[in-house]
């Protein structure tokens, strides 16, 4: 092996390491009215479903205490928009904490009537609210079950009260059916991936009595090209691409710049296992990225059913790293993925909708191809199921750039990886991949929505 050789690699991988390191120690946290509201939504989501609308004898009490405390410090911090405000203040009224309601809707009472009325009878325990009182409640600029919330808990006896709660009751009803629904089908998946980790031993212990190609320098050196060089195309774009774009289409929204974006770098990177990637000359693209052997009709329907059982697989493995990255001390925001800030934070139904079909079919179409169709594919040649899902899922995580959720995003590199050598067939991980990213971004908008 010649060192002179690997000089321009070598010095791209300083760059990537440098760049990384650089952005990690100097991105900027998210504005605190913007993390104050994020916990607002979350509270909010978790107080609906623990409080039961008046007369109901159901609900979840013993949460109330340690919800309004909550509620409690956060009602006096700074908030990013007016609808967080009442939403804080309907969660509070849903728990009965009077007080805490008008904590979250004094700031700005001078200037949304909806707010003044909630201050009004939050803070004046002899008010008793008019019918244009109860006007501005249902015009006001939040969704309808806090607007349900608060015209119940004002309105009290009076028929718009009873009407009120009416509509209150039904979503809390239709919800927690869904809440018992979920939880059981989450236990199923769950039990579901356990059995089929178990079943994937097989494999592994199979594997190991078997002859490998040797690792050697000249047959990685391949992959250290196109993951290298791929990161570093990665970094410039995220620092250099946001600006050059908008500057170039100045008309387009955030979302499609994003979209944009990742399209350029998923490309590029497909393009550098073409033109980097290959170990002999004679090796093709298709067959490289896995997708020469992928997507046969006569194998479509297995692989889709085994996309299903990759999907429960992922559900132990992701619980499984952070928990352990819980108990390390660590643990990632999941806003800490641009993608997922814009989901809850843009209401534009046109952009939600750009923003899922990249999170649902664009990252799993290009990344799949990329890291388990080439990078798993070349280690499997030299390594254990195990051994390749293991390295492949790693550069996979690194390739997020998130140290925070760096075991999350291994477990399911692996996942996905174990999928790729039982099926050999893209179909399978993609169908994974699509359905975490998809439910993932679903429980976001539900949540923080």
């Amino acid at each position: 092996m010649n060192p002179g050789r690997h000089v321009p690699l070598i010095l791209v991988g300083v760059f990537v390491i440098a760049v990384a390191t650089l952005i990690s120690l100097r991105q900027p946290p998210l504005p605190a009215s913007v993390v104050s509201s994020l916990q607002v939504r979350q509270l909010s989501f978790m107080a609906r479903m623990a409080a039961a609308p008046p007369g109901q004898a159901s609900g979840t009490p013993t949460l109330a205490t340690p919800l309004i405390a909550a509620l409690e410090t956060v009602a006096h911090r700074p908030l990013a928009a007016d609808r967080d405000h009442l939403a804080g203040a309907a969660a509070s009224m849903a728990l009965g904490a009077r007080h805490v309601a008008g904590t979250f809707v004094v700031p700005i009472a001078h200037r949304v009537p909806a707010a003044e009325a909630i201050a009004r009878w939050a803070l004046d325990p002899g008010f008793v609210p008019g019918p244009n009182d109860l006007a501005v409640i249902q015009a006001a600029p939040t969704d309808a079950v806090s607007r349900h919330i608060i015209g119940a808990r004002m309105a009290g006896d009076a028929p718009e009260g009873a009407e009120a709660r009416q509509a209150w009751l039904d979503w809390w009803t239709a919800r927690m059916a869904l809440g018992s629904t979920l939880v059981v089908l989450g236990l199923g998946i769950l039990a579901t991936g356990v059995v089929l980790w178990f079943k994937a031993r097989r494999r592994q212990i199979a594997a190991r009595a078997l002859e490998r190609t040797p690792m050697t320098f000249e047959a990685v050196l391949p992959l250290l090209r196109v993951m290298i060089v791929f990161m570093a195309v990665s970094l410039t774009a995220g620092v250099l691409g946001p600006t050059v774009l908008q500057r170039a289409f100045p008309d387009a929204g955030v979302s499609q710049l994003v979209v944009a974006l990742y399209l350029l770098t998923g490309g590029v990177g497909l393009w550098l296992v073409a033109r980097l990637g290959r170990e002999h000359p004679a090796d093709r693209w298709l067959d490289l990225t896995g997708l020469s052997g992928s997507f046969a009709p006569g194998n479509l329907g297995r692989s889709l059913a085994w996309g299903l059982g990759g999907y429960c697989m992922l559900w132990p493995a992701v619980l499984a790293a952070a928990a352990l990255t819980s108990m390390l001390g660590g643990g990632g925001e999941p806003f800490d993925n641009p993608i997922a800030l814009l989901l809850v934070s843009d209401p534009d139904p046109s952009s939600l909708a750009l923003l899922g079909l990249a999170v649902a079919l664009l990252a799993p179409a290009i990344e799949e191809p990329l890291f388990r169709g080439y990078l798993f594919g070349r280690l499997r040649r030299h390594m254990t199921p195990y051994g390749a899902a293991a390295l492949s899922g790693l550069v996979f995580a690194m390739a997020h750039f998130s140290m925070e959720n760096l075991l999350p995003l291994w477990a399911i590199g692996f996942g996905l990886g174990v999928l790729y050598d039982r099926t050999r067939d893209l179909a399978a991980p993609i169908v994974a991949h699509s359905l975490w990213n998809l439910v993932t971004a679903g429980s976001l908008l539900t949540v923080f929505g």
